[in-house]
């Protein structure tokens, strides 16, 4: 069976939709589908964002299922000047920004990563190989990514894969991160913690408050919803063609 953890509702919700389902449920805040995709046995999770409930749902879903493949996806932010807005990009090697775990990092396992470029064969997503580092909060400015870049020499951040590979590092379950691009080393990001919460749920009224008292942001807020979508999008279409492959 394979094993798909994403941290949104937005992550996870077109793959949602191509599941013909078993069973579903939320345990802990975490929201899980298990059944069949395009023929093969999988189950879904929305995490939820950050560590904790990276490693809560990952040890939940490892000792429940039979699982003979993991997969971390969702969206990160580019650390390099290279990478656009909707590029999928492979983590073959995981950091942490995150005191001791900082020198151990993991690793994506090799074969996962050469299926997955076969899988991209026949489409147009660009795709690359690179190195990821995982964060505590979001690196919502430049001079924060180019930190991040300069500290790690990575590639993109995100806020939960590193976590997840560990776990299946630990159990020896192949381990596998995809992320794509939703917003590029020169974009700032809103200070979402403000109204989303770590499920990614929005909170109405904390949000009307801040875009009253910041109606200038309106603008950066489509301008990044767009960027999400865009990501979402390459982001399914890689994934349904690898999924096939396994």
């Amino acid at each position: 069976m394979l094993a798909l953890l994403g941290a949104l509702k937005e992550d996870i919700s077109d793959l949602r939709k191509g599941i013909a389902l078993k069973e579903s449920y939320t345990w802990q805040n975490c929201h899980i589908y298990a059944g069949n995709y395009r023929g093969k046995s999988v189950v879904l999770a929305q995490t939820g964002m950050g560590r904790e409930r990276a490693e809560s749902a990952t040890e939940f879903i490892l000792g429940r299922y039979p699982v003979t493949a993991l997969i971390s996806f969702g969206f990160a932010g580019a650390l390099k000047e290279n990478l656009q807005i909707g590029d999928v990009v492979l983590c073959s090697t995981l950091y942490s920004n995150n005191g001791a775990a900082k020198g151990n990092p993991c690793s994506s396992d090799s074969s996962l990563i050469s299926l997955s470029l076969q899988a991209l064969q026949g489409t147009v997503t660009r795709l690359s190989q690179g190195k990821s580092v995982t964060v505590a909060q979001a690196a919502s400015s430049p001079d924060a990514k180019l930190a991040l870049c300069q500290t790690f020499d990575a590639d993109i951040v995100d806020m939960e894969s590193y976590w997840i590979g560990k776990i299946a590092s630990a159990r020896e379950v192949p381990f596998l991160a995809i992320r794509a691009i939703s917003d590029t080393l020169q974009d700032s990001l809103l200070p979402f913690d403000r109204f989303i919460d770590m499920n990614g749920k929005l909170l109405r009224q904390r949000a009307i408050a801040y875009f009253l008292s910041h109606p200038q942001h309106l603008v950066k807020l489509l301008s990044l919803s767009h960027s999400a979508r865009r990501a979402r999008k390459n982001l399914t279409a890689f994934l349904d063609y690898l999924i096939v492959k396994l």
